[in-house]
């Protein structure tokens, strides 16, 4: 038998605030539909986090009515269980997965915690917190029990594992060992295409083509303009506006007129640039050529505070002179006579 496990589709997400990233969340969806039906599998597997809220929208909600009627015409079952975003935080939550309970959704709930088919044992546990770690652990060793005596074992869950996600609600050996395949959710990773035959399993990666297109770029600030000019052109190439995250390096840019520069270029082109600004400091101060004598530093004081003022590099120079040979209430007093001359204060 094959089946198709994916999870974490997040549907109503508007990632950004953006309405079109939420469209975009469904056309995704709608493409993995499409793509299970072409491939003709014998069920589906939905880990959690089906929406992004227990609350979704109006339109996340159509989307998944469309997508159940198109698998139960193709004739392939869905079973689900409901993640930590399905879930609103109140004593007993109901997921909106119930909606299509008639409508041909397989809820895996405290109510109804696996299906048998045949040779086939599909259970699971919705999401729970940390706080209900130990009903976690008990009810997975009783769908063990209950799920011995068929060859082909799947378990369903939403949990972070700590193999994977620092700060996990279970640890990799909390799970029972005796099922064929463990459907997780929660790791935001991708959909996989599964073959099982007498507790045997193979798996196959299926790529989904995304409807629009991440650009994440690092930039040197010496080669802004040129390379702006290459994204612009690859922008022109695309269907949809693209996400573009950049990071502009350099030692010697202000991160103002850059973000207003690349506001001008890129703002009508996509749905959403993001800058990040890495000022580097210099690290080699150019004092011209060096001898093989003593290293001068009142020079480099010199050097490294001429555009400061002479007050400056006099009071810095002194300062240094001071604390180099451990004179504290000397330079206490050198740092309260240049704050007063220039500040006319005592602070």
């Amino acid at each position: 038998m094959k089946f198709a496990h994916l999870s974490d589709t997040h549907l109503g997400y508007r990632q950004y605030g953006k309405v079109e990233r939420e469209r975009d969340f469904a056309a995704a969806f709608q493409n993995i539909i499409d793509k299970i039906i072409d491939l003709d599998v014998d069920f589906v597997i939905h880990s959690g986090d089906l929406f992004e809220t227990p609350r979704p929208t109006t339109d996340a909600l159509l989307v998944v009515q469309r997508a159940i009627k198109e698998l139960n015409k193709a004739e392939i079952p869905i079973y689900a269980i409901a993640g930590n975003h399905d879930l609103s935080r109140r004593s007993n939550p109901i997921p909106p997965q119930v909606l299509f309970k008639n409508s041909g959704l397989n809820l895996i709930s405290p109510i109804k915690p696996y299906y048998k088919i045949e040779d086939l044992f599909i259970g699971g546990v919705p999401y729970m917190p940390q706080s209900r770690n130990d009903i976690l652990k008990e009810k997975m060793t009783k769908l063990s029990h209950k799920a011995s005596s068929y060859k082909n074992k799947i378990l369903i869950l939403h949990q972070g594992i700590d193999k994977y996600i620092p700060q996990s609600e279970l640890a990799i050996g909390d799970l029972p060992t005796n099922f064929s395949y463990y459907a997780l959710g929660h790791l935001h990773n991708y959909i996989v295409l599964v073959d099982i035959e007498d507790g045997e399993v193979n798996t196959e990666r299926i790529s989904i083509d995304l409807p629009r297109e991440f650009i994440n770029e690092n930039i040197q600030y010496e080669t802004l303009n040129n390379n702006i000019l290459k994204i612009k052109n690859y922008i022109k190439s695309l269907k949809l506006p693209p996400v573009v995250n950049l990071t502009i390096t350099g030692s010697d840019f202000s991160g103002a007129e850059v973000y207003d520069y690349l506001n001008r270029e890129l703002s009508d082109l996509t749905l959403l640039f993001r800058p990040t600004f890495n000022l580097m400091e210099k690290d080699v101060v150019d004092i011209g050529p060096v001898d093989d004598g003593p290293i001068d530093i009142n020079k480099i004081i010199s050097k490294k505070l001429e555009d400061e003022g002479e007050d400056i590099v006099n009071f810095a120079i002194s300062l240094f002179d001071e604390l180099s040979k451990d004179n504290l209430e000397e330079a206490e007093d050198t740092i309260e006579t240049f704050y007063t001359k220039h500040y006319g204060g005592d602070e």
